[in-house]
C-alpha cells in the first residue's frame, strides 16, 4: 500500500503569517504551486491555498483584501499527517474533517504537502485496478458456475438481496434463491432467460442508457424489476460489468434490494400530503409553509388569490417570503423569525404590510409556527387580511378624535372660570369652597391630560407616528429630560441618577418624540416612587441602543405586566399610590418606540421597583441615508411633492492604494458639494459609501439636476489642477426623480446601484 509520503508534493514553501496576500500569491504563481505552509514562531499554524484565495476574496474591494496578511485568511487548525500513513487513511481523515491540504511530517520535520485532489485521483486509479482484478476473478467464477451451481448456492443461500449473473449475450446463467423467490420463477424458468425480461420496458431502457451503452464498470440507481406475473417491484439496483482476462466484456452481475416497502411508505406520505393540501385549499384563510431561508414551499389557493398570483407563476418565480412583505416591515419580520430560529420562541404573531403581485399594499396578521422536518427547520403560517379590521379601527379612531376635540373646546373656559372663582376675582369665598374648587381644578387638569393623550393617539392612528428624524444624541436627550425632573424628585426626597456614556451616541430619530418617551417614563417613576432613587441610563450595545428608567417604587404585579402598554389601562397596583393617571402614556410611548423600529418592555417586582427599557436600532451611515430617503419618499407619496437622488459610482486602477483612493473620493465629494451649493441646489444629505457618492436633494430640479450631474466629471477636471488623480478613473452616474422613477425604497437603491 502506498504511503502518503510517497504521494506528497516535495515543493515545500513556507511563509510568515504576517506576509501580505499580494506577496504570497505572486510567490505561488512564480513557483507554480497551489499551496504554502504558514509559519509563526517556527511552528506550523496553517496552510494558505489557491482555494482560500478564491473563496475568501472580497471581489467588491480587492485592494483591501490583497493588503491583508495571509494569517487572516489561511486555513487554520491545520493537522499534520505522518509520512508513513496509508494514503487511504489520510483520504478518510481529510473527508471527515473537511481538510483539502495537509502537511506531511517525518520525525517532526515537514517533508511536503498532500492535497485531497491528488489522493482522490490515486484512490480512484487504485480502485479501477482492483476492480479489473476482481472482474477477471469473477469471470473465472462464472465459468465454474456454469458447470456447477452448487458452489454459488452454498455462498448465497442466506442472502436477503437478489443476485443475478448474465453472460455476454445478456442471458441469465446464475442467481441466488432470493432472486428466484422475489421474481416468482423456478430455476428451470430462469435458466438462459433474457435478462431484459426481468425488468419493465422503461427500466430496461434506463439500464441500457446508464450502464450497458456506456460500458460502465459499475452503476447504481433505483428502478423497477418485473416478476413472472408482470407485477412491478421497486428495487435499489447495482450493476457490475464483468471482463475476461483479455479485458473483453463477458457478462454482468446484478445486485437488487427490494425497496417496495420504502416506496409504499413514500407514496402513502405523498397521498396523505395531497389529501392535506386538498383540505387546506378549501380554507378561506391563507396557509403557507417555508424553509429557514424564507423560500415558500407551498401556499394554498386562498393565498394565491390574496396575493394575486396563478400557481404556475408563483412556482415559476420561486417566491420567497420577502417578495410578499413590504420593504419597511421585512426587517421586523426577519427579526421575529430569527428569534424563533435561535430557539427563543416556537411560534409568534406578526402584524405587517403585504404586497400583492400588482404592488397593492394591504395589512395582514401572520400567525407563524416553527416545525422540525427531519433534521431541517421549517415554518408553517396562516395569513389573515386585516383590512376590514383596520377600517373599523379607523371609524373608532375618528369617533375618539371628534369626541376628544369636542371635550377639549369647552375645557378652556371652564378651567378659566373655576380659576377666577378660586382666586377671588369674582368675590371672596370661604375655606371649604376653596378646597372644593381646588379639587375641581385638579380634576379639570386631569381631564385635559386625558383629552390631550386621546388626541395624540388619534393623530398617531390617523396620520401614523410621523417622525421628523435627524441625527440625535440620545444620551444628551436623556440627561436633559432627567434634569428637568430634579425639582419634583427633590420635593419627595428622591435622588435621580444619570448613567450615560461620555462619548456622543447619535442615531437617526425624532428628538421631540424621544423626549416625550423619556419624560413619560421618568414622570411615572417619580410619581410612583416614595423613597430611594431613580436611575436613567443609556447603553451602547453591538447592534442597538438600550435606554432605561429604573426606580425603587412599589413595583407592578406579574398579572398587570401584560396589560402595561395597552390603552386605558389603570393598573390596580399603581391605583393605590400617587395621583391617578390617564392610562394612555405608556401606550403612546410604545407607539413612538415601535415607529422608530424599536421595542419597549418592562420588568418589575412588588416592593422592589420597576425597570422600563426601550431599545433602538443603531444605524451605519448607509442605513441612515436609506432611512432619510425612505422618510422623504413616504412624505412625497402622501403629500404629492418631488425630490431627487443621485449616485456617482467610481472605479480606480487596481494598483492605487486604498488610502490614496479614499483621499481622492473625499476630495471629489468636497468639490462637488461646493459646486452644487454654488448652483443653488439644496443638498440635504451627502454620503460616501465605499466607491460611491450618494446625493439627496430635498427638491426636484427637473432636467437641470440631470444635466448638472451628468457633467460632473468635467466639473472635477476643471476644478482640480492635478490631472494625475483622474488617471484610470471611470464614473457611472445615475439620477432619479422621486417618486416618479421609483415608489419603493428597495427599487430606489436597486436603480442607483
Amino acid at each position: 500500500m502506498d504511503t502518503v509520503g510517497e504521494l506528497a508534493s516535495k515543493k515545500i514553501v513556507t511563509v510568515s503569517a504576517l506576509e501580505r496576500i499580494s506577496e504570497v500569491t505572486q510567490l505561488m504563481a512564480k513557483r507554480k504551486i497551489g499551496s504554502v505552509i504558514v509559519m509563526e514562531d517556527n511552528a506550523v499554524v496553517g496552510i494558505f491555498t489557491g482555494q482560500d484565495f478564491i473563496c475568501k476574496a472580497n471581489w467588491n474591494d480587492p485592494v483591501t483584501f490583497m493588503n491583508k496578511t495571509v494569517g487572516e485568511v489561511m486555513t487554520k487548525n491545520v493537522k499534520t499527517v505522518d509520512y508513513y500513513m496509508s494514503y487511504i487513511d489520510v483520504v478518510t481523515i481529510m473527508q471527515e474533517e473537511g481538510f483539502r491540504h495537509m502537511p506531511v511530517t517525518k520525525n517532526g520535520m515537514v517533508m511536503g504537502i498532500v492535497s485531497l485532489t491528488d489522493l482522490a485521483f490515486k484512490y480512484n486509479k487504485s480502485f479501477d485496478e482492483t476492480l479489473d482484478v476482481k472482474s477477471r476473478e469473477l469471470s473465472n467464477a462464472i465459468k465454474k458456475i456454469g458447470e456447477s451451481g452448487g458452489v454459488f448456492k452454498a455462498l448465497f443461500d442466506n442472502a436477503v438481496i437478489a443476485v443475478t449473473f448474465a453472460d455476454e449475450k445478456e442471458r441469465l446463467i446464475a442467481w441466488n434463491p432470493y432472486a428466484a423467490e422475489l421474481l416468482k420463477y423456478s430455476d428451470r424458468q430462469l435458466m438462459q432467460k433474457p435478462i431484459k425480461d426481468l425488468y419493465s420496458s422503461s427500466a430496461w431502457d434506463e439500464i441500457k442508457s446508464k450502464h450497458l451503452s456506456q460500458e460502465s464498470k459499475i452503476s447504481h440507481f433505483e428502478t423497477k424489476m418485473q416478476d413472472r406475473k408482470g407485477n412491478l417491484i421497486d428495487v435499489d439496483l447495482s450493476l457490475v460489468t464483468v471482463k475476461d482476462e483479455a479485458g473483453n466484456i463477458c457478462g454482468s452481475m446484478g445486485i437488487a434490494k427490494d425497496i417496495s416497502y420504502k416506496k409504499n411508505m413514500q407514496n402513502a406520505l405523498l397521498k396523505k400530503d395531497r389529501r392535506y393540501r386538498r383540505l387546506v385549499d378549501l380554507l378561506s384563510q391563507t396557509v403557507f409553509t417555508m424553509n429557514d431561508k424564507f423560500k415558500i414551499a407551498y401556499i394554498n389557493n386562498a393565498g394565491l388569490k390574496l396575493f394575486k398570483y396563478s400557481r404556475d407563476e408563483f412556482e415559476r418565480r420561486g417566491m420567497h417570503f420577502q417578495d410578499m412583505i413590504s420593504y419597511d416591515d421585512m426587517s421586523k419580520v426577519k427579526e421575529k423569525i430569527s428569534d424563533m430560529l435561535r430557539g427563543n420562541k416556537e411560534s409568534d404573531r406578526i402584524e405587517c404590510e403585504a404586497i400583492s403581485r400588482d404592488k397593492t399594499k394591504f395589512p395582514i396578521m401572520i400567525f407563524i409556527n416553527k416545525v422540525l422536518e427531519g433534521d431541517e427547520i421549517a415554518f408553517q403560517g396562516i395569513v389573515v387580511d386585516i383590512t376590514q379590521r383596520r377600517k373599523l379601527e379607523r371609524i373608532q379612531q375618528d369617533w375618539v378624535g371628534v369626541v376628544s376635540h369636542e371635550l377639549r373646546t369647552p375645557l378652556v373656559p371652564i378651567r378659566e372660570g373655576v380659576s377666577q372663582v378660586l382666586d377671588g376675582v369674582l368675590g371672596e369665598i370661604n375655606a371649604s369652597q376653596k378646597e372644593f374648587l381646588a379639587i375641581v381644578l385638579q380634576e379639570i387638569d386631569r381631564l385635559k391630560r386625558i383629552v390631550d393623550n386621546l388626541l395624540n393617539l388619534f393623530k398617531f392612528e390617523v396620520e401614523g407616528t410621523r417622525l421628523e428624524r435627524k441625527a440625535v444624541d440620545v444620551a444628551l436627550t436623556a440627561k436633559k429630560i432627567a434634569t428637568s425632573f430634579f425639582p419634583k424628585a427633590q420635593s419627595k426626597n428622591i435622588d435621580i441618577k444619570i448613567r450615560i456614556p461620555k462619548e456622543k451616541i447619535s442615531i437617526y430619530a425624532d428628538e421631540d418624540k424621544l423626549s416625550q418617551v423619556f419624560a413619560n417614563l421618568i414622570g411615572n417613576a417619580v410619581k410612583f416612587t416614595e423613597k430611594g432613587a431613580i436611575t436613567v441610563g443609556v447603553r451602547k450595545r453591538l447592534k442597538y441602543l438600550e435606554c432605561f428608567v429604573q426606580d425603587t417604587g412599589h413595583g407592578i404585579s406579574e398579572n398587570d405586566l401584560p396589560r402595561l402598554f395597552k390603552r386605558f389601562q389603570m393598573l390596580k397596583t399603581n391605583a393605590k399610590f400617587g395621583e391617578p393617571g390617564t392610562g394612555l402614556g405608556l401606550a403612546i410611548c410604545k407607539d413612538i418606540v415601535e415607529a422608530h423600529g424599536g421595542k419597549i418592555e418592562a420588568t418589575s417586582q412588588i416592593g422592589k421597583g420597576t425597570k422600563m427599557t426601550f431599545k433602538l436600532k443603531m444605524h451605519n451611515p448607509f442605513e441612515l441615508f436609506q432611512a432619510n430617503v425612505a422618510d422623504l419618499l413616504n412624505l412625497a407619496l402622501t403629500q404629492g411633492f418631488k425630490f431627487s437622488v443621485s449616485s456617482v459610482k467610481m472605479s480606480f486602477p487596481k494598483t492605487l492604494a486604498p488610502s490614496d483612493r479614499n483621499k481622492r473620493i473625499s476630495m471629489f465629494a468636497d468639490v462637488l458639494n461646493q459646486y452644487l451649493k454654488n448652483k443653488n441646489f439644496i443638498v440635504e444629505n451627502l454620503l460616501i459609501n465605499k466607491n460611491t457618492l450618494y446625493f439627496l436633494f430635498s427638491d426636484d430640479h427637473g432636467e437641470e439636476i440631470y444635466d448638472t450631474m451628468k457633467n460632473i466629471e468635467n466639473v472635477l477636471k476643471f476644478s482640480i489642477s492635478d490631472s494625475t488623480v483622474f488617471l484610470g478613473l471611470k464614473m457611472k452616474i445615475m439620477v432619479l426623480s422621486l417618486p416618479e422613477d421609483a415608489q419603493d425604497i428597495k427599487d430606489v437603491f436597486k436603480k442607483l446601484g
